[in-house]
């Protein structure tokens, strides 16, 4: 039976959708459904009834994802909670010692901000419903002690937004199983500024060819949804929940899979939710400075001045204050990921 034998992680919102899409259209790769099994993080499996989010799964239900490659394609899968969970490095290495494993890092405060973005957008069960942004930074260390925690929610520690950036310390939860040759560090900048060219370095480590060329579209650009209400009304029609049940089938048969797909695409775009609103300068700033610890270890991990590359003023340098104008930024392709 077909296995995998690389992995994608890193970052939710960091741009792991767009590459596993661009890796899927190259004719020698085969990536399962759905994007994100989650196979390895069995730390953050819970017994949840029909949340399927969380199920459990077999190693036989995990392989079957595969089943449909052929011999000559090599399988991957794209989990962005491999990089947050504890127990995921050893997991993967017991599945596989000679797997490559490829992540993509955001600088932490763009990244927070999206991540917190998408929670807002996700279910209650690992969603947030907190809708200011540093209210919810506020309440993690109160979320910690069990206290603040969204009715339902069934994993709090995606809560935990200080947890999420510690970067170096969850990359070497991988370095202590893997070789380094087998574990590549993608930089988001460096992909939003230039896909094809990060698309082509992974080939190469992937020992593929690299002269496919995908389309490079954006993929999960970032926006916010306009009522939580209809998202729910929405998703209950869709997944084919409670009273909404019976027109699921119904759906089915009237409209072809992919077509149904790009639909649902056009209404969460058009009706569903709006584009996001940038970070407030000022709170970018304070996070920049409670992280900075962050990328530093990070920088010294990977030998990369990220402190330079994603504008991190000295300790000393004064914040700016909300307002000021930011500095210029350069130009990027149009074919951005935001995943």
């Amino acid at each position: 039976m077909p296995r995998p034998s690389f992995f994608i992680a890193g970052n939710p919102k960091g741009g792991t959708s767009a590459l596993q899409r661009f890796l899927k259209a190259h004719p020698a790769v085969f990536m399962c459904r759905p994007k994100e099994p989650k196979y390895f993080a069995q730390d953050f499996f819970r017994e949840a009834g029909e949340e399927r989010t969380f199920a459990r799964m077999t190693e036989a239900d995990y392989l079957d994802l595969f089943r449909e490659a052929q011999p000559d394609q090599l399988c991957g899968e794209a989990s962005t909670w491999y990089l947050y969970s504890k127990v995921a490095a050893q997991a993967i290495h017991a599945f596989d010692p000679s797997a490559k494993l490829i992540f993509v890092l955001r600088e932490p405060a763009d990244f927070l901000y999206s991540y917190y973005l998408q929670l807002r957008k996700n279910p209650v069960v690992e969603g947030e419903r907190v809708n200011d942004f540093r209210k919810a930074l506020a309440l993690e260390s109160e979320r910690k002690q069990g206290r603040k925690i969204p009715r339902g929610c069934l994993l709090p520690e995606f809560l935990y937004y200080s947890e999420r950036v510690k970067y170096a310390e969850q990359l070497e939860r991988f370095f202590a199983c893997f070789d380094r040759a087998q574990i590549k560090i993608i930089i988001y900048d460096d992909f939003k500024r230039d896909n094809e060219g990060i698309y082509r370095d992974v080939l190469a480590f992937l020992g593929l060819d690299p002269s496919f060329t995908p389309a490079f579209e954006t993929h999960n650009p970032g926006r916010v949804i306009r009522s939580k209400r209809l998202q729910r009304v929405f998703q209950r029609v869709i997944l084919g929940e409670r009273w909404a049940a019976p027109l699921k089938p119904l759906l089915k048969r009237l409209i072809p899979e992919r077509r149904r797909r790009s639909l649902v695409r056009r209404i969460k775009k058009k009706w569903l939710s709006r584009p996001k609103d940038t970070l407030d300068p000022a709170l970018a700033a304070e996070l920049k400075a409670r992280y900075r610890g962050e990328v530093e270890k990070l920088s010294a991990l990977l030998g990369r001045d990220l402190l330079a590359l994603w504008g991190y003023a000295p300790p000393d340098d004064p914040a700016p204050q909300p307002g000021a104008r930011e500095p210029a930024r350069p130009e990027h392709f149009s074919t951005t990921p935001e995943a």
